[in-house]
């Protein structure tokens, strides 16, 4: 038996004996017959420049940078713990809606740091190109260009939505200025003094 402390950036994840799923904590006794794992809650910066198609078929280079961390404010019940009146003891109370619990078991299958990177990035910069490319092509540039604050929202809702069910939570957003995908002209001639088409 140790007793485990998490450092300020970290939480530990405990698994096995009297444990039913994933027990998440700062600090704990670590029972013998019980596996504790340490993660790291520091949100991580993914940049990309998508290739994305409006619905009239024009190419462009999206440049985005996210920043991604897992949502430590949504602990749900795994964070409470229930007075068991016949032992006296302290029973663990588990949900399936807490973020840290759905990060945590995000992360089960990597034990290698780098591996653990390498696969939540994988993951990360999956649903942002799809999620963008999904609404970009149901956009068209003019839409794109007059409602801005709103296609950045729409970004950040249909990105988040997805992010939610693995614990994962949007700490900031910037979408910068579109350019010309390779072999497009658009943006170049608009920079003109006629009028885009």
């Amino acid at each position: 038996m140790s007793y485990k402390v998490a450092a300020p950036d970290e939480y530990l994840a405990i698994t096995g004996m009297n444990i039913k799923n994933v027990h998440i904590t700062k600090a704990a006794w670590v029972l013998p017959f019980q596996r504790c794992t340490r993660f790291s809650v520091q949100p991580h910066d993914y940049a990309m420049n998508l290739q994305a198609m409006t619905k009239e078929k024009l190419q462009f280079l999206l440049p985005v940078v996210f920043t991604i961390g897992p949502d430590v404010n949504a602990r749900g019940a795994n964070a409470k713990f229930v007075s068991d009146a016949n032992s006296g003891e302290h029973a663990h109370e588990e949900d399936r809606g807490d973020a840290l619990m759905k990060y945590a078991m995000l992360l089960a299958d990597t034990s290698v740091k780098e591996k653990e990177a390498q696969y939540l990035e994988n993951i990360v910069k999956g649903i942002i190109e799809g999620e963008t490319r999904v609404l970009v092509s149901s956009m068209t540039m003019e839409e794109i260009f007059t409602e801005r604050e709103e296609f950045k929202r729409r970004i950040f809702r249909n990105i988040q939505g997805e992010l939610d069910q693995f614990g994962l939570k949007i700490y900031n957003a910037n979408v910068k200025e579109l350019k010309d995908a390779v072999g497009s002209t658009y943006f170049h001639r608009c920079s003109a003094p006629r009028k885009c088409r």
